[in-house]
């Protein structure tokens, strides 16, 4: 394999792996907690647009609820969180305050009295705005609250000094929590002298990049980024986008979340050649689920996967609801092309349970094939699903892998005769797989242990080495 296929593959993993890291910032959760409709409606929702991790406002309102200090009244906030990560896929729940003395005394201690790891915030994420001057000058809500009181001044100054020592203090919490705990923060117009002081500080920066269009959203974060990547090289950053009317939520209503990072990864990856390696960039944050649940979407759909079998490429999908839902079209594209339709799937009518549709492309092209589904409501409003890869070897292929985007089981038929087959993950290690079922021409593959993320199957043809690979996604 040449140092071509090495990059794009290794490229690949990482615009794949970006894709899956999407984070929601929840609002009025002191109203939401404690009601099991309203936590199940964020949780699916949260499923449904594959979003990892919540980031919980509003816990000084359930604090005042519940005592989260309290083994007993703080367990309806531990049943949340378990719920959330046992049975909805969320993988991190964040903690939102804007002073030391809630993380001190509040969060910290909440972990601490849970002794379930799938109860406590992984989290601890400050959102204190330094930089408004209104809120920090005198008379302003962070100076009589914060900075007088701690002996701070009342300007950008006094309330950047605050700003880093709420950070120092909630990674001292985190270094001596037995839990594995993340500090971050919310930031939106550092300097850049701040900037080099803020990454030095958190293991993680959620950066806002609040535009009507993303089309303009790097453009707006570029300077920003530049002056983190210049501070503290691979710093990690998630991109705030902001779903209120005054910014995306027009746009979201006609487009999708992955459509918008999309985007912002093209554009990133176009214009930061000289620093691109010096800040990792890995995924997306939405401010939040109050506004975000606004968002009226044509259809729900619950999956979309494609495989190459033969000469084709086979397309399975499902919906969990239809609501004024008319037709699916079927859009494919390849390497350095446009998306076009190829094919029209009708909608089954309005419904609120699950529907599965196929469609077959018979005319792939070779190498990597793009699939996306434009979703057209009664009103001529649409929304575009995720996108998918299939690769397609020309009718000449050796073997099949289904599904391509896997949770537990790996299914390969050899469609040829092939010599030894490994299974590698993105920096080369190579993976022993517990064998399921074994045939002359099939074989599957326990997979349900492997990290999400790329994996490149190398085989022996003739003389020739080939490779494939699959996805492997998160378990349910």
């Amino acid at each position: 394999m040449g140092v071509r296929s090495i990059f794009v593959i290794l490229f690949l993993f990482w615009m794949l792996n970006l894709k899956a890291e999407r984070a929601l910032y929840v609002d009025d959760f002191e109203n939401i907690v404690g009601n099991t409709t309203a936590e199940n409606d964020l949780l699916s929702y949260a499923q449904l647009n594959e979003i990892e991790t919540l980031l919980l406002y509003g816990l000084h309102v359930v604090h005042s609820n519940y005592d989260l200090t309290n083994s007993v009244t703080n367990i309806v906030l531990a049943d949340f969180i378990k719920k959330a990560k046992n049975n909805y896929g969320i993988l991190k729940v964040g903690a939102t305050a804007e002073n030391d003395d809630f993380f001190t005394n509040v969060i910290d201690v909440y972990n601490n009295t849970r002794s379930l790891a799938s109860e406590k915030f992984d989290i601890y994420n400050l959102e204190f705005e330094y930089w408004i001057s209104s809120a920090t000058d005198p008379g302003g809500y962070y100076c009589t609250t914060y900075l007088t009181p701690g002996g701070y001044t009342c300007d950008e100054n006094g309330a950047f000094q605050f700003f880093i020592n709420v950070l120092q203090i909630m990674n001292a919490l985190a270094t001596n929590n037995t839990h594995a705990i993340s500090t971050e923060a919310y930031v939106g117009w550092p300097t850049a002298v701040q900037a080099s002081t803020i990454s030095g500080n958190l293991d993680r920066l959620r950066l806002h990049a609040y535009v009507t269009d993303p089309v303009t959203s790097f453009n707006y974060a570029e300077t920003r980024m530049i002056d983190f990547a210049n501070g503290t090289p691979g710093l990690n950053v998630s991109i705030i986008f902001s779903s209120e009317p005054i910014f995306m939520q027009n746009w979201l209503e006609n487009n999708s979340m992955l459509s918008a990072e999309n985007i912002f990864i093209n554009d990133w990856m176009a214009n930061s050649i000289s620093w691109i390696n010096n800040i990792n960039v890995e995924g997306f944050t939405y401010f939040a689920y109050s506004h975000m649940a606004n968002v009226n979407l044509p259809t729900e759909l619950n999956y979309f996967q494609g495989r190459a079998i033969n000469n084709s490429v086979e397309l399975n999908w499902g919906t969990a609801s239809e609501i004024n839902f008319d037709y699916f079209e079927v859009e494919r594209k390849t390497s350095g092309n446009d998306f076009f339709r190829i094919g029209k799937i009708n909608s089954e009518g309005n419904s609120v349970s699950l529907h599965s549709y196929q469609f077959v492309d018979r005319d792939p092209s070779p190498g990597n094939n793009y699939y996306r589904l434009k979703q057209m409501d009664k009103d001529a409003s649409f929304v575009y699903s995720k996108i998918i890869e299939v690769l397609y070897a020309g009718g000449n292929t050796s073997i099949e892998i289904y599904p391509t985007i896997v949770k537990d089981r790996l299914n390969i038929n050899f469609v040829k005769k092939i010599g030894q087959c490994n299974i590698y993950d993105s920096i080369g290690k190579k993976m022993n797989l517990r064998v399921i079922e074994k045939t002359n021409s099939r074989v599957v593959l326990d997979v349900s242990g492997l990290p999400k993320g790329v994996y490149i199957i190398t085989y022996q043809l003739d003389e020739e080495m080939e490779t494939s690979k699959f996805i492997k996604g998160i378990n349910e």
